[in-house]
């Protein structure tokens, strides 16, 4: 009965998660996209790091890393992690999550949200797709991640996934609006899945405050390296705190992402029926 109420307690805090992630992906729309300020906002906040050639051919050359492909060779390793851990509901949804996040986003961008014309591009790039490639790919690793390795999980996933976010924005590929909205579609999946496995349960040996220090550390030695490449506030020092304020918010977004989830999912044994966190 004690396993029961956890986890439906566990169910609840996971359709919590989906609510809010689903509200802000839509709200942050309306704020950044469909308002002529918003978009004013969004797009100096992109143009406000900037980085010379040999940078940006670098953190693109990054970029380019996330193809198809490597998506697929990441994923399957999550399958095959969890099939070892005997573990077959989570590894179906480790695919779900990823594929699921994706085909979301890209399904928002093409199809469901436009971009009003206020003097800027047309184009809609929200939610952004880089983004959402790494996010649910670190997010399906921290799904099935055996306790020894879940730190580690969290703290390198962090790193990655404010690196690809951070890069886009400073390559000019996305707005900050855009990498949020990936995460809000990425963890929005991963409360679904978290639901429909029946993973979700408590009490945690892992709680949210340990669990986003971690990825903090991954977010905040991303921004580190960022900036031991070559990565620059475009107007110099007077632009300083706008450009700490939109990579560290990025990076902070990230880390809360990530931790939040880590808070969500138990640490699975292998095989056996309880989940341990």
């Amino acid at each position: 009965m004690i396993e029961i109420a956890e986890r439906r307690r566990g169910a609840v805090g996971a359709i919590g998660v989906l609510v809010l992630s689903v509200a802000g992906l839509f709200g942050l729309n309306y704020a950044a996209v469909s308002s002529s300020r918003g978009q004013r906002l969004d797009e100096a906040a992109m143009n406000s790091v900037s980085a010379g050639v040999p940078t940006l051919q670098q953190l693109q050359s990054y970029l380019g890393a996330i193809t198809i492909g490597t998506t697929a060779l990441a994923l399957l390793c999550c399958v095959i992690l969890a099939l070892l851990r005997g573990r077959f509901a989570v590894a179906v949804g480790a695919v779900t999550l990823v594929a699921g996040a994706n085909v979301t986003t890209q399904l928002l961008k093409h199809s469901l949200f436009d971009r009003p014309d206020f003097g800027l591009t047309t184009i809609n790039s929200y939610p952004s797709g880089h983004t959402t490639v790494a996010v649910s790919s670190v997010l399906a690793a921290v799904l099935v991640a055996p306790p020894f390795l879940r730190h580690v999980v969290i703290v390198a996933g962090a790193f990655a996934a404010t690196l690809v976010g951070a890069s886009t924005i400073v390559g000019g590929w996305h707005r900050p609006s855009d990498v949020l909205g990936a995460l809000a579609v990425s963890l929005a999946w991963g409360a679904v899945v978290a639901v429909a496995v029946g993973i979700t349960h408590q009490p945690q040996t892992d709680g949210l405050v340990r669990s986003s220090l971690l990825a903090f550390g991954g977010a905040a030695t991303a921004g580190l390296f960022l900036i031991a490449v070559g990565v620059r506030p475009a107007n110099g020092i007077a632009g300083f705190a706008d450009a700490a304020l939109i990579l560290g918010g990025v990076g902070a977004a990230t880390a809360l992402t990530i931790g939040i989830y880590a808070r969500l999912v138990p640490l699975a044994r292998r095989g056996g029926s309880k989940i341990r966190f």
